[in-house]
């Protein structure tokens, strides 16, 4: 069972865009040696949209011999069924369990009905569990009913909707949570936790707030994620859009962790955080 804290982490570049892989690794060892409980590398703030299939290949291979008894879990950010299945195949050949899919980008409306078959099809073609990803603010919006009819292991939710999390949980089926403000309240509305970006740049504040939430004391648990809050409203301005979320945390990593990860990828601007105060 997945549970606890789980970090999108992220992918450094250079300043011309080529892959840093040793800053990569060397923020992912430096996450590992916190209470997460595994890595989601080629998420959104992994930009995972801007990785080839052959990146994902080998910063997976990486992230593999330094996990420990923790989870790798890649994510899939991609309108190419053709893509998906060809990932998951080599991920077979490895003992990575799951893997997250996200619903196309490109292709909007979708219906339903093919959303159904293609998740069906991507489950029947795999041994690898499936956790479908839902962020409307990027992609089409997860039916529910790709929930309710897909033997998916469950669903990450990053909509910022309390409703829908409830909304995914009501199938039965397992979820985590994207949105660090609804980490406590997705908790106790059943959620087995959650997979945070921030959480690249405050992993202990995080585990922190579970491990409060799991031994009861909720009133703690929101008091670590609310520091956070306090320093990020200082660094990323309001209304900013996900990209420019993850560039600024990414920018902000600077002043506060010990890997440095880079620049953003283009065609993703790269952002500069003002200095903060601790």
């Amino acid at each position: 069972m997945l549970k606890g804290i789980f970090v999108p982490t992220f992918t450094a570049f250079t300043a011309n865009g080529d892959l840093d892989l040793s800053a990569t690794i060397d923020h992912a060892n430096w996450l590992l040696k916190t209470d997460i409980a595994g890595l989601i590398p080629f998420g959104t703030f992994g930009e995972g949209a801007s990785l080839s299939l052959e990146e994902m290949k080998l910063i997976t291979s990486e992230l593999l011999k330094i996990k420990g008894d923790k989870h790798v879990i890649p994510t899939l950010i991609t309108n190419s069924l053709g893509t998906i299945k060809e990932f998951l195949t080599w991920l077979e050949s490895t003992d990575v369990t799951h893997a997250m899919v996200l619903p196309p980008s490109y292709f909007q409306p979708a219906d339903t009905e093919a959303m159904v078959a293609m998740y069906k099809n991507i489950v029947a073609a795999t041994k690898i569990k499936i956790i479908a990803y839902n962020i409307p603010a990027c992609a089409v919006e997860l039916p529910v009913e790709v929930v309710e009819q897909v033997d998916v292991w469950g669903v990450k939710d990053s909509s910022g909707d309390l409703a829908a999390t409830k909304k995914y949980l009501a199938t039965g089926k397992n979820l985590l949570v994207g949105s660090d403000k609804l980490l406590i309240p997705s908790l106790e509305a059943g959620a087995n936790g959650g997979i945070l970006g921030l959480a690249n740049v405050f992993p202990d504040k995080f585990c922190a707030a579970y491990a409060f939430y799991i031994a009861g004391d909720i009133k703690k648990a929101q008091q670590e994620i609310d520091e956070v809050a306090k320093i990020i409203e200082q660094a990323v301005p309001a209304n900013s859009s996900f990209a420019e979320i993850v560039g600024y945390v990414k920018s902000l990593s600077k002043q506060l962790i010990p890997t440095d990860l880079g620049y953003m990828r283009l065609p993703v601007k790269s952002q500069q955080a003002p200095k903060i105060k601790n």
